[in-house]
């Protein structure tokens, strides 16, 4: 569901609901293609109420309204970061590396960066094997894969070592 596109006064629903569930599922962090954007901070807000430790989404324009990419950023606490699509339906080790390549670049490549990509229903092998063969191809990239809980806490560290508005530096795992 998009919470953009409910009304203000029905967020606190939309709060109730997804914390039940987020309080069973044991989790903190919600990473879909809800569209949330350059999402208003209320609706920002009420995504910290029940996924305080980081929020990733895809945005697709399917309305029209010109859809914008969340800035990374760490809102309220929060790290919000785009979900990346591009490698979501796996297309065989080599070509996901190259296209996982490609959307590092096509972002910048910068360091330290913090790119989350969408892997759905892909077997844990494969994508070993695309991280190696990313890794093997395109050492500039200096790529390193870590569960979504470091992930972001790695990505709010940076953030905060040198604040939101200047070019963070990667803090090292054990300063965590």
């Amino acid at each position: 569901m998009n919470p953009n596109r409910i009304r203000k006064e029905y967020l606190p629903l939309f709060v109730t609901h997804n914390q039940h569930f987020f309080r069973e599922a044991d989790m903190t962090i919600r990473a879909d293609g809800a569209g949330l954007g350059s999402a208003f901070p209320d609706v920002k807000d009420t995504f910290r109420q029940f996924s305080p430790d980081g929020f990733a989404t895809i945005v697709m324009d399917m309305h029209g309204t010109g859809g914008k990419l969340p800035e990374p950023q760490a809102w309220k606490g929060m790290p919000v970061l785009e979900l990346i699509n591009n490698a979501c339906n796996f297309a065989g080790t080599e070509q996901t590396a190259y296209i996982m390549a490609c959307a590092i670049k096509d972002r910048g490549n910068k360091m330290p960066g913090f790119y989350f990509f969408r892997c759905v229903w892909v077997n844990p092998t494969n994508i070993a094997d695309t991280i190696a063969a990313l890794s093997r191809k395109h050492p500039e990239l200096n790529v390193e894969v870590l569960d979504p809980y470091t992930f972001f806490a790695l990505f709010k560290k940076s953030r905060r070592a040198v604040g939101q508005t200047n070019r963070p530096r990667l803090p090292q795992l054990d300063q965590l």
